[in-house]
């Protein structure tokens, strides 16, 4: 009897994979097709589609892609006052934020590389964007660019707060 009983618990088991959002789009670029095809009927063929700023919202989604926690950015220099190291904060959130929108591409001699552009005179308005491909200086250097227009305005809408740091017009 036992193995009788044995044997139907064999066959009547049942065994579940549970993935989150974040382990399934790690999954799917080097996964065979049959398990892309699983993967797609579970979360649906955009959700693989997606481009990187449809999946940000605010500077947590950039810490959380970026595998960082919140502390990460903590930094002090020796010497400098609390504003200094603010706009070092914002410096480096620039650069994970950048980072995070150019999927860790860095730009290539002759590509363009995207900045946003913003007025001063009467506040910090958000002008325009400007691209650069022949050369480099501070707005557009490789690893603080991005890599479209549009990603320009989506970071401007999303993250201003980090340029007004760094500007820090008073």
């Amino acid at each position: 009897m036992k193995n009788f009983i044995k044997k139907i618990k064999q066959k009547t088991m049942k065994k579940s994979l549970e993935l989150d959002e974040k382990t399934a789009r790690k999954l799917y670029p080097t996964a065979a097709p049959e398990f892309k095809e699983l993967l797609e009927e579970n979360f649906g063929k955009e959700f693989f589609n997606q481009k990187i700023k449809d999946r940000i919202r605010d500077y947590n989604d950039i810490l959380e892609i970026s595998k960082v926690t919140p502390s990460a950015d903590d930094v002090k220099v020796v010497g400098f006052d609390d504003e200094e190291n603010n706009v070092v904060k914002a410096f480096i959130q620039k650069m994970r934020t950048t980072k995070v929108y150019r999927e860790g591409k860095l730009p290539k001699r002759g590509d363009k590389r995207w900045y946003p552009y913003y007025n001063v005179s009467s506040g910090f308005v958000f002008s325009n964007t400007n691209y650069v491909g022949a050369y480099a200086d501070t707005a557009s250097a490789s690893r603080l660019c991005l890599l479209s227009e549009e990603d320009v305005r989506d970071y401007d809408s999303k993250f201003r707060h980090i340029e007004e740091a760094l500007i820090d017009l008073k």
